[in-house]
């Protein structure tokens, strides 16, 4: 007598969807519909997985590929919402898309379910925006009170004012989420939660405080700045500010990284070198990793990742344990571009050629030796846009 796995019980097919991989949790679903009638029933939590590549559609093109480290492999998603827009920051199985226009929304690549998040005219730096008579847009731009106005493009607004979006938890498992920004040329901090119709800023006294990453840890919104400053923020007053720097200054390298890694705050830094060819280039060299002590307040060297291995690009930062996925190696740091620079200087006219995209690898802490991605087995000066990490979820 054949069995008949359409009627699986209910608990036992939970208990198997809960252990699986994402990519064949997706598959599961479209066993049979009783089993994704079921499955959509079920209570919704992260998935063990890795990060997916998502690496640039070809041409004119609406299919995006994605690289799986688990199944070395390609995968090919539509999603007309990429195409010619650019990911700011990908967090909780949704990604940031920001376009041209003011438009601002999240995306579930898998889903394609689309949540929008309030356009980037409210905040009060961006004074106008208009579209030409040939359907060019245009933003009246003003970085800081005392600056003149500027005309930025659509194409320059786009690429780099929301410099880095990240999200507290997923929308579609808790209605208490935030979404944190760092934006504009002065790379300040504002965030939003569910509903906003603006974008709420953090007040800081002190405007040089240029920051290159924001997290939620423990409760609590921190911001590390171009110097390695810690700093934690207060959002829960009338008027959210910054609250304290925690850590004095701890210039390392040329970007900076926020990673959490169980019940600790690490800081990623990053440092590159330039390259002269045919292209004046910069690649990645190395990287350092430092612990917060919390009772000190201090920045303390971490040597060895253990067991752990990080993934750090513009748009994401996240810790792994490599004894849950052994397709990936111990006390490595995989890494994506994440300087828009190049493409600013073509996209403005001051460069003649595009580069960028092109600094991805995979950092051995051991040797600090960098190895290629399998699906970018040779170097090339331009990959555009850069890939990004993506993690992906089923709602």
């Amino acid at each position: 007598m054949e069995a008949d796995w359409s009627s699986l019980n209910s608990d036992l097919l939970e208990a198997i969807a809960n252990r699986l991989r994402i990519e064949d949790y997706v598959r599961v679903q479209a066993v049979c519909k009783p089993w994704r009638l079921l499955i959509e029933r079920f209570p919704r939590h992260p998935h063990n997985q890795l990060p997916w590549l998502a690496l640039p559609p070809a041409e004119n093109s609406n299919t995006c590929r994605f690289y799986s480290f688990t199944e070395r492999k390609l995968h090919h998603i539509e999603l007309p919402e990429l195409r010619e827009r650019r990911c700011c920051g990908s967090s909780h199985g949704w990604m940031v898309m920001v376009d041209k226009s003011p438009d601002v929304f999240l995306l579930n690549p898998l889903t394609g379910s689309r949540i929008p998040l309030p356009p980037i005219t409210t905040f009060p730096q961006v004074e106008d925006f208009l579209v030409s008579d040939d359907g060019d847009e245009k933003y009246c731009y003003r970085p800081h009170v005392l600056d003149r106005s500027h005309i930025y493009s659509g194409k320059l607004m786009q690429s780099r004012f929301l410099n880095k979006v990240a999200l507290t938890g997923n929308p579609s498992v808790t209605r208490d989420y935030m979404v944190l920004a760092i934006y504009g040329d002065l790379e300040h901090l504002a965030f939003c939660r569910e509903g906003d119709d603006n974008w709420t800023l953090v007040h800081q006294d002190d405007a040089k405080l240029i920051f290159e990453d924001v997290v939620y840890w423990k409760g609590n919104l921190y911001a590390v700045d171009y110097s390695g400053r810690l700093i934690e923020c207060d959002l829960g007053g009338p008027i959210p500010e910054v609250k304290r720097i925690l850590t004095t200054r701890l210039i390392i390298g040329d970007r900076s990284y926020l990673v959490v890694s169980g019940e600790e705050l690490l800081l990623v830094s990053r440092t590159k070198e330039c390259c002269f060819g045919e292209r004046h280039y910069r690649r990645t060299k190395k990287f350092m990793v430092f612990k917060l002590d919390e009772e000190s307040l201090t920045w303390v060297e971490v040597a060895d990742l253990r067991d752990r291995m990080f993934f750090v690009g513009n748009n994401f930062a996240l810790s792994l344990s490599a004894n849950d996925f052994p397709e990936c190696k111990a006390n490595y740091i995989y890494f994506t571009d994440d300087c828009v620079n190049g493409y600013v200087a073509y996209i403005k006219g001051t460069s003649k050629h595009l580069y960028g995209g092109h600094d991805l690898g995979a950092y051995d802490m051991t040797n600090g030796k960098i190895e290629p991605f399998p699906c970018f087995p040779e170097f090339t000066c331009s990959t555009w846009p850069p890939p990004f990490w993506s993690m992906l979820s089923p709602y």
